[in-house]
């Protein structure tokens, strides 16, 4: 057969964290150097770190960081942030949240992280924490906005805007395409 590349096994790695599977994912992690004489790069210990989180094996993931021979990034530590949430580890996320801001304490989406973290958890006082210490550093979350085009004309809607316009004539569309069946999740639908 053909042996991988540095970049097939990111993307290799990658798949097996979406995919749930773990075993493969660490196994092929391993044989990158036995077998394969590649060294994993940052890239690679970021698939793993988020292979274990996705997993809800948080405590491995965590253990996996400290042990990383290179400095992680704040790419490896937003991965178990997200798991922490999703688990439902606030101690962890915490923590996790700490070494975020010393790595990159510019971005405002580490805040936003934490405090939907503590907002999940019903933990109030935790998430006002979050909004406070971003408005002590004077940063803010831009709000978040969708495009939408219609015959050559593009309208932006804000996250939670209903003044707009065309709000009506949206929602009605909308809705009626939920109705059809249409999963929400879509970012973009397009008639033929």
């Amino acid at each position: 057969g053909v042996n991988p590349n540095e970049s097939t096994l990111v993307s290799a790695l990658s798949a097996c964290s979406h995919a749930g599977m773990v075993h493969e994912g660490l196994q092929m992690f391993c044989h990158m150097v036995e077998r394969w004489k590649i060294i994993p790069n940052l890239q690679h210990y970021a698939c793993i770190v988020d292979l274990l989180s996705r997993s809800g094996q948080l405590d491995d993931a965590n253990l996996f960081i400290s042990r990383m021979p290179l400095q992680p990034h704040s790419g490896v530590y937003g991965a178990l942030l997200s798991a922490c949430r999703v688990y439902g580890n606030s101690r962890m996320g915490a923590e996790i949240f700490q070494q975020l801001i010393k790595l990159d304490f510019s971005d405002v989406g580490h805040f936003c992280s934490v405090s939907n973290m503590y907002a999940s958890l019903g933990n109030w006082d935790g998430m006002e924490m979050s909004h406070v210490a971003l408005r002590s550093k004077g940063m803010k979350k831009d709000p978040g906005y969708s495009l939408i085009e219609t015959n050559q004309e593009v309208c932006i809607f804000m996250a939670g805007e209903k003044d707009h316009v065309k709000y009506d004539e949206f929602d009605r569309v909308l809705q009626g395409l939920l109705l059809c069946g249409v999963d929400a999740k879509f970012s973009q639908i397009s008639a033929g």
